[in-house]
Protein backbone atom coordinates (compact mmCIF):
# COMPACT_ATOMS: atom_id res chain seq x y z
CA UNK A 1 0.00 0.00 0.00
CA UNK A 2 1.15 3.30 -0.61
CA UNK A 3 1.76 6.31 1.71
CA UNK A 4 -0.73 7.90 -0.11
CA UNK A 5 -3.75 5.58 0.30
CA UNK A 6 -5.94 5.19 3.61
CA UNK A 7 -7.55 1.80 4.46
CA UNK A 8 -11.15 1.41 5.19
CA UNK A 9 -11.75 -0.75 8.11
CA UNK A 10 -13.68 -3.38 7.21
CA UNK A 11 -16.85 -4.24 9.25
CA UNK A 12 -16.67 -7.87 10.91
CA UNK A 13 -18.33 -10.40 12.38
CA UNK A 14 -18.35 -11.68 16.01
CA UNK A 15 -16.65 -14.92 15.71
CA UNK A 16 -19.55 -17.03 16.37
CA UNK A 17 -21.97 -14.72 14.29
CA UNK A 18 -24.38 -13.63 17.12
CA UNK A 19 -22.98 -10.12 16.57
CA UNK A 20 -22.36 -8.20 13.70
CA UNK A 21 -21.43 -4.30 12.59
CA UNK A 22 -24.63 -2.60 10.89
CA UNK A 23 -23.38 -1.48 7.25
CA UNK A 24 -25.68 1.79 7.91
CA UNK A 25 -24.92 3.09 11.27
CA UNK A 26 -21.63 1.28 12.26
CA UNK A 27 -23.30 0.35 15.45
CA UNK A 28 -23.64 -3.44 16.64
CA UNK A 29 -26.35 -5.17 15.33
CA UNK A 30 -28.17 -8.57 16.97
CA UNK A 31 -28.70 -11.85 15.07
CA UNK A 32 -32.45 -12.80 14.12
CA UNK A 33 -32.93 -16.64 14.04
CA UNK A 34 -35.91 -18.88 12.91
CA UNK A 35 -35.97 -21.66 15.64
CA UNK A 36 -38.24 -23.42 13.92
CA UNK A 37 -35.75 -24.18 10.54
CA UNK A 38 -33.08 -23.95 13.01
CA UNK A 39 -31.58 -21.37 10.82
CA UNK A 40 -30.26 -17.64 11.31
CA UNK A 41 -32.04 -15.34 8.49
CA UNK A 42 -29.39 -12.20 9.48
CA UNK A 43 -28.94 -9.18 11.85
CA UNK A 44 -31.13 -6.64 13.14
CA UNK A 45 -29.86 -3.09 14.34
CA UNK A 46 -31.69 -1.79 16.94
CA UNK A 47 -30.49 2.16 16.46
CA UNK A 48 -31.91 2.65 12.93
CA UNK A 49 -33.84 -0.10 12.20
CA UNK A 50 -31.46 -2.34 9.34
CA UNK A 51 -31.97 -5.43 8.52
CA UNK A 52 -29.19 -7.14 6.87
CA UNK A 53 -29.90 -10.61 5.08
CA UNK A 54 -27.31 -13.90 5.97
CA UNK A 55 -26.14 -15.41 3.18
CA UNK A 56 -24.41 -19.06 2.68
CA UNK A 57 -22.17 -20.05 5.77
CA UNK A 58 -24.10 -17.45 7.52
CA UNK A 59 -27.20 -18.93 8.07
CA UNK A 60 -25.64 -22.35 10.07
CA UNK A 61 -26.39 -22.21 13.70
CA UNK A 62 -23.76 -24.11 15.66
CA UNK A 63 -24.68 -25.71 18.55
CA UNK A 64 -23.70 -24.53 22.05
CA UNK A 65 -21.09 -27.14 23.88
CA UNK A 66 -21.21 -25.16 27.19
CA UNK A 67 -23.34 -22.80 28.90
CA UNK A 68 -22.00 -20.18 31.73
CA UNK A 69 -24.69 -18.91 33.94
Amino acid sequence: MKSSETQIPVPSLSSDLSTNVCPKCKETSEEVLNMETRKRVGWYCLKCEYFEKAILRETIIYKVTKVHI
